[in-house]
């Protein structure tokens, strides 16, 4: 029971910290699946063709069959080299070029959110506060720490009698 639970906790945390990233994964998977059976099946007079420099298809490529070209997705069923060019068949893939800018502007967003904003850490609130009318304060103790002592008492701890929140509102 123990180890269930514990795998259910840790699974908790993890969907926490990364649950943004792994829907983007899991979204990106089921795009590639999909594409590469739209691929299959489409004629190579029905593709796209992009002519590109070797050096700059190189420097475009970063994941096997797949390109970005001018800020756009294109998933590749084949490529010729023709002399210094290689040209690509290839498909515009509008949904994966949504799904990669939906995931950046939601990065951005959330980083300049956090540098934007000042966070300021809220007082440690004690769990035990003993009373300063239940302080035995003799004529021998400092005076000073228990002013001090009543000090960060009223200014962190003091309760507060408020009624319950409006839940109509």
């Amino acid at each position: 029971m123990k180890r269930k639970l514990s795998i259910l906790f840790i699974g908790i945390v993890v969907i926490n910290l990364f649950g943004v990233y792994l829907g983007y994964l899991l979204q990106h998977i089921q795009l590639r699946i999909q594409m590469s059976r739209i691929l299959s099946q489409i004629p190579d007079n029905k593709l796209e063709k992009i002519t590109l420099s070797i050096m700059a298809y190189k420097h475009l490529q970063a994941v096997p069959d797949e390109v970005r070209v001018n800020g756009e997705m294109y998933d590749v069923k084949h490529s010729e080299v023709q002399g210094d060019s290689i040209v690509l068949f290839a498909k515009h893939d509008g949904k994966e070029t949504d799904l990669i800018e939906g995931f950046l502007s939601f990065i951005e967003e959330d980083e300049s959110e956090t540098k934007g904003s000042k966070v300021t850490p809220a007082p440690v609130q004690q769990d035990f506060v003993l009373p300063a009318t239940l302080l035995n304060i003799s004529s021998g103790t400092n005076t000073k720490i228990a002013q001090l002592y009543n000090t960060v008492l009223l200014n962190t701890c003091m309760p507060v009698a408020c009624p319950p929140p409006d839940t109509q509102a």
